[in-house]
């Protein structure tokens, strides 16, 4: 269930939002061209967040095909319902005006229970804050933290030369690690939009940077 009281929700859900994380306990069906991998672009609460309106892009053999879906609320439950390749029932497990962290569980046609996490951002980065929640949400759902995939890092890999930034602490995020370990500590910074990853270099303590543009080609 939501953290917050639904009056409050419209001011931190409405607008546009990027798919940035996903874990699922059958985690083939959100790999690239896995039939849960979406890449969402707007989110709305209708009738005082009594339904919930999610635009998104799915891609059927490398291409974008565009949905919208409606949830609307069980008011014993709290959770959404809506229908898309089954029955889908969701919720909203933490929300700020950068994040919002759903829970869904998908029922398809053939009967399979698919539990999914996932997290939309407005920014190219989330905090550490952020990515910490995200896992506990992940790990309180029994998924195993290797079935997490960074929706936003797929695709070709620049390597650049580092850049390690001047920041204090956990300020800045950066998100996975090539393993899919999630790194909860300083990292390099990046100011266009793509999200980055660092290594460890072998007995050092410098940090090489890699760059990956948005996997999300899908139009807007």
């Amino acid at each position: 269930s939501t953290n917050l009281p639904s009056v409050n929700l419209p001011l931190q859900i409405d607008g546009n939002w990027r798919s940035m994380y996903l874990a699922a306990d059958n985690v083939e069906k959100i790999e690239e061209g896995g039939e849960l991998r979406n890449y969402v672009r707007q989110i709305e609460c209708q009738d005082e967040c009594r339904n919930i309106s999610v635009r998104f892009y799915a891609k059927k053999n490398g291409v974008c095909q565009e949905f919208t879906v409606v949830g609307v609320r069980d008011e014993a439950s709290g959770d959404y319902f809506t229908e898309y390749l089954g029955e889908n029932y969701f919720s909203i497990e933490y929300n700020t005006e950068n994040i919002i962290i759903f829970h869904s569980t998908n029922v398809d046609e053939a009967g399979t229970t698919t539990n999914v996490i996932l997290a939309t951002g407005k920014s190219a980065l989330l905090k550490v804050q952020e990515l910490q929640k995200f896992a506990r949400v992940v790990q309180d759902y029994g998924i195993p933290k290797q079935n997490i995939r960074p929706v936003i890092l797929t695709g070709r890999v620049t390597t650049l030369s580092p850049m390690i930034a001047k920041l204090t602490g956990n300020e800045i995020i950066l998100s996975v690690s090539l393993s899919l370990e999630l790194l909860f500590q300083n990292s390099c910074f990046h100011q266009s939009a793509v999200a980055s990853v660092f290594n460890s270099l072998n007995n050092s303590n410098h940090h090489a940077c890699l760059f990956f543009s948005f996997s999300d080609t899908c139009p807007e």
